[in-house]
Protein backbone atom coordinates (compact mmCIF):
# COMPACT_ATOMS: atom_id res chain seq x y z
CA UNK A 1 0.00 0.00 0.00
CA UNK A 2 3.27 2.28 0.76
CA UNK A 3 4.48 1.96 -2.56
CA UNK A 4 1.13 2.12 -4.26
CA UNK A 5 0.85 5.72 -2.46
CA UNK A 6 4.66 6.54 -3.30
CA UNK A 7 4.30 5.58 -6.81
CA UNK A 8 1.07 7.87 -7.01
CA UNK A 9 3.00 11.15 -5.35
CA UNK A 10 5.10 10.54 -8.05
CA UNK A 11 2.98 10.34 -10.49
CA UNK A 12 0.81 13.52 -9.63
CA UNK A 13 4.43 15.22 -9.16
CA UNK A 14 5.50 14.76 -13.07
CA UNK A 15 2.18 15.63 -14.09
CA UNK A 16 2.23 18.94 -12.29
CA UNK A 17 5.61 19.26 -14.06
CA UNK A 18 4.19 18.60 -17.44
CA UNK A 19 1.36 20.70 -17.02
CA UNK A 20 3.54 23.32 -16.03
CA UNK A 21 5.55 23.10 -19.33
CA UNK A 22 2.49 22.75 -21.60
CA UNK A 23 1.32 25.82 -19.67
CA UNK A 24 4.63 27.71 -20.42
CA UNK A 25 4.61 26.91 -24.10
CA UNK A 26 1.39 27.86 -24.45
CA UNK A 27 1.94 31.63 -22.65
CA UNK A 28 4.98 31.74 -25.02
CA UNK A 29 5.16 28.99 -27.43
CA UNK A 30 7.50 31.31 -30.03
CA UNK A 31 10.15 31.47 -26.84
CA UNK A 32 10.26 27.75 -26.77
CA UNK A 33 10.21 27.54 -30.48
CA UNK A 34 13.21 30.13 -30.93
CA UNK A 35 15.34 27.96 -28.43
CA UNK A 36 14.89 25.02 -30.98
CA UNK A 37 15.43 26.87 -33.81
CA UNK A 38 18.65 28.64 -32.25
CA UNK A 39 19.40 27.74 -28.85
CA UNK A 40 20.98 31.07 -27.55
CA UNK A 41 19.83 31.65 -24.28
CA UNK A 42 21.70 32.02 -21.07
CA UNK A 43 22.46 28.49 -19.19
CA UNK A 44 19.90 29.44 -16.28
CA UNK A 45 17.18 29.59 -19.04
CA UNK A 46 18.48 26.92 -21.26
CA UNK A 47 17.92 24.32 -18.31
CA UNK A 48 14.55 25.18 -17.51
CA UNK A 49 13.53 25.73 -21.47
CA UNK A 50 15.05 21.78 -21.94
CA UNK A 51 13.25 20.45 -19.16
CA UNK A 52 10.07 22.26 -20.46
CA UNK A 53 10.69 20.30 -24.09
CA UNK A 54 11.56 17.24 -22.42
CA UNK A 55 8.29 17.29 -20.26
CA UNK A 56 6.03 18.56 -23.91
CA UNK A 57 7.99 15.61 -25.49
CA UNK A 58 6.84 13.23 -22.95
CA UNK A 59 2.97 14.31 -23.56
CA UNK A 60 3.56 13.46 -27.50
CA UNK A 61 2.27 10.26 -28.93
CA UNK A 62 1.67 8.54 -32.15
CA UNK A 63 -1.51 9.46 -33.66
CA UNK A 64 -4.82 7.19 -33.57
CA UNK A 65 -6.47 6.27 -36.59
CA UNK A 66 -8.72 8.54 -35.74
CA UNK A 67 -6.20 11.74 -36.04
CA UNK A 68 -5.06 10.23 -39.52
CA UNK A 69 -8.13 10.48 -40.69
CA UNK A 70 -8.68 14.60 -40.00
CA UNK A 71 -7.60 17.49 -42.03
CA UNK A 72 -5.13 19.45 -40.05
CA UNK A 73 -4.56 23.69 -41.03
CA UNK A 74 -1.71 25.89 -39.89
CA UNK A 75 -2.19 29.89 -40.77
CA UNK A 76 1.58 31.41 -40.86
CA UNK A 77 2.92 34.34 -41.64
CA UNK A 78 6.14 33.17 -44.30
CA UNK A 79 7.67 34.64 -47.39
CA UNK A 80 5.33 33.16 -49.64
CA UNK A 81 7.66 33.97 -52.63
CA UNK A 82 9.96 31.36 -51.93
CA UNK A 83 7.16 28.37 -51.83
CA UNK A 84 6.53 26.66 -54.81
CA UNK A 85 5.24 23.22 -55.42
CA UNK A 86 8.02 21.03 -54.63
CA UNK A 87 10.05 22.94 -52.07
CA UNK A 88 10.58 21.54 -48.48
CA UNK A 89 11.00 24.08 -45.69
CA UNK A 90 12.45 22.25 -42.09
CA UNK A 91 10.83 23.01 -38.93
CA UNK A 92 13.07 22.74 -35.65
CA UNK A 93 10.42 23.71 -33.50
CA UNK A 94 7.22 22.31 -31.89
CA UNK A 95 4.35 22.68 -34.76
CA UNK A 96 0.96 23.96 -33.44
CA UNK A 97 -2.12 23.47 -35.81
CA UNK A 98 -5.92 23.24 -35.31
CA UNK A 99 -8.76 21.13 -36.98
CA UNK A 100 -10.70 24.29 -37.70
CA UNK A 101 -9.70 25.96 -40.72
CA UNK A 102 -11.04 29.47 -39.63
CA UNK A 103 -8.66 29.30 -36.08
CA UNK A 104 -5.91 28.73 -38.75
CA UNK A 105 -7.08 31.69 -41.20
CA UNK A 106 -7.47 34.24 -38.14
CA UNK A 107 -4.01 32.78 -37.38
CA UNK A 108 -2.57 33.24 -41.43
CA UNK A 109 -3.38 37.45 -41.32
CA UNK A 110 -4.39 36.70 -44.59
CA UNK A 111 -0.88 34.97 -46.00
CA UNK A 112 -0.85 31.39 -46.04
CA UNK A 113 -2.52 28.58 -45.12
CA UNK A 114 -1.32 25.15 -44.98
CA UNK A 115 -3.17 21.81 -45.49
CA UNK A 116 -2.06 18.53 -44.03
CA UNK A 117 -3.37 15.02 -43.02
CA UNK A 118 -0.78 13.32 -40.49
CA UNK A 119 1.50 10.60 -41.48
CA UNK A 120 1.40 7.39 -39.08
CA UNK A 121 5.11 8.22 -37.71
CA UNK A 122 4.40 11.85 -36.27
CA UNK A 123 4.15 12.32 -32.84
CA UNK A 124 1.47 14.82 -31.66
CA UNK A 125 -0.47 15.87 -28.63
CA UNK A 126 -4.18 17.33 -28.70
CA UNK A 127 -4.32 19.95 -26.05
CA UNK A 128 -7.41 19.50 -23.33
CA UNK A 129 -9.92 21.97 -23.46
CA UNK A 130 -8.20 24.01 -26.02
CA UNK A 131 -10.32 26.96 -27.21
CA UNK A 132 -8.51 26.71 -30.50
CA UNK A 133 -8.99 23.13 -30.90
CA UNK A 134 -5.10 23.08 -30.23
CA UNK A 135 -2.42 20.65 -32.02
CA UNK A 136 1.44 20.54 -31.06
CA UNK A 137 3.50 18.21 -33.77
CA UNK A 138 6.92 16.93 -32.61
CA UNK A 139 10.33 18.83 -33.09
CA UNK A 140 12.14 18.37 -36.31
CA UNK A 141 9.74 18.19 -38.93
CA UNK A 142 10.14 18.84 -42.99
CA UNK A 143 7.07 20.07 -45.21
CA UNK A 144 7.05 19.74 -48.81
CA UNK A 145 4.27 21.43 -50.65
CA UNK A 146 2.78 19.15 -53.13
CA UNK A 147 -0.10 21.83 -54.27
CA UNK A 148 -0.94 25.24 -53.91
CA UNK A 149 -4.41 26.70 -54.53
CA UNK A 150 -6.45 29.84 -54.29
CA UNK A 151 -9.86 28.76 -52.36
CA UNK A 152 -10.27 25.28 -50.96
CA UNK A 153 -14.17 23.74 -51.37
CA UNK A 154 -15.51 25.14 -47.96
CA UNK A 155 -13.86 28.50 -47.69
CA UNK A 156 -16.67 31.38 -48.15
CA UNK A 157 -14.48 33.67 -50.39
CA UNK A 158 -11.10 33.17 -52.05
CA UNK A 159 -7.40 33.17 -50.01
CA UNK A 160 -4.54 33.43 -52.25
CA UNK A 161 -2.03 31.01 -50.24
CA UNK A 162 -3.58 27.76 -49.92
CA UNK A 163 -1.17 25.16 -49.17
CA UNK A 164 -0.97 21.38 -49.53
CA UNK A 165 1.72 19.79 -47.74
CA UNK A 166 3.23 15.85 -47.26
CA UNK A 167 5.11 16.05 -43.34
CA UNK A 168 7.99 13.89 -42.74
CA UNK A 169 10.83 13.35 -40.02
CA UNK A 170 13.83 13.34 -42.74
CA UNK A 171 15.93 16.46 -42.88
CA UNK A 172 17.56 15.65 -46.04
CA UNK A 173 16.77 17.83 -49.49
CA UNK A 174 16.18 20.68 -47.43
CA UNK A 175 16.35 24.11 -48.99
CA UNK A 176 18.29 25.96 -46.24
CA UNK A 177 17.19 29.70 -46.63
CA UNK A 178 13.62 28.36 -46.15
CA UNK A 179 14.03 26.99 -42.02
CA UNK A 180 11.25 28.71 -40.31
CA UNK A 181 12.08 30.92 -38.23
CA UNK A 182 10.27 33.63 -36.00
Amino acid sequence: LYRYFKIKIIYIILMNLTNESLDNYMDDSDFINSYLRNSSVNKKKRQSLEQDINNICSLLHYPTQKDLNKTYYRGMRVNRKKLQVGITFFNKGFTSCTTDQQIALDFSDKCCLFIFTLPKKIKMYKIPNSEEDEIILQPNLRFTITQISKKTHDLKEAFENIFYVKISKNKSEVSDDIYIKD
